[in-house]
């Protein structure tokens, strides 16, 4: 049951991610801060920068 939950986290990064694709900045930047603050020492924050 805990796999069909929705990971906070990984929305975040998965928003930042899709707006880094689409050159979007600023709201890449916001949404991982976001995932940064519910996961700072997570390697895909740093990834994504």
């Amino acid at each position: 049951i805990e796999d069909e939950r929705v990971n906070e986290f990984e929305v975040w990064q998965g928003l930042a991610t899709l707006y880094s694709n689409l050159s979007h900045w600023k709201d890449a930047e916001i949404c991982l801060e976001k995932a940064r603050s519910l996961n700072y020492y997570s390697a895909t924050t740093f990834h994504v920068e």
